[in-house]
């Protein structure tokens, strides 16, 4: 062979890769995205389970049948879902002071809306409370 074959063929062994690689970085990244999302999805919906969980909880504890109707992240008012200094007659019942997310529950302390706090973070599509 002379060397302007072998440099011919050489040149074809490089783009045949090269175009490999790139159809293997756009598959990789279309799955890093997917992926991405799904995450997203998954710690929205833990975020609304502990909020749940925590007006609850307050809820049984305090022997109460309604609540103050809210939208907030801040989860220290108006129900004292989170204290700092949590103790046996003061529980913590959320272990973060704000969330992710903005919550809205209603007078019976079922949360009916998820939506975009002061973070910016957008709410992850599927991320809604059960029953609404």
């Amino acid at each position: 062979m002379t060397s302007n074959v072998r440099g011919k063929t050489l040149s074809v062994v490089l783009a045949v890769t090269s175009v490999s690689l790139a159809i293997l970085a756009t598959f990789s990244t279309v799955e890093l995205i997917d992926a991405n999302q799904q995450l997203s999805l998954k710690e929205c919906q833990l975020e609304y389970e502990t909020v749940q969980l925590g007006i609850d909880s307050y809820v049984s504890d305090n022997h109460v049948d309604s609540v103050t109707p809210a939208t907030t992240t801040d989860m220290t008012t108006p129900l004292a879902l989170y204290v700092s200094d949590a103790s046996g007659a003061r529980p913590r019942y959320v272990p973060m002071q704000r969330t992710q997310w903005a919550y809205t529950w209603d007078p019976s302390g079922r949360v009916t809306g998820i939506s975009e706090a002061y973070s910016g973070v957008a709410v992850p599509a599927g991320c809604v409370p059960r029953g609404v």
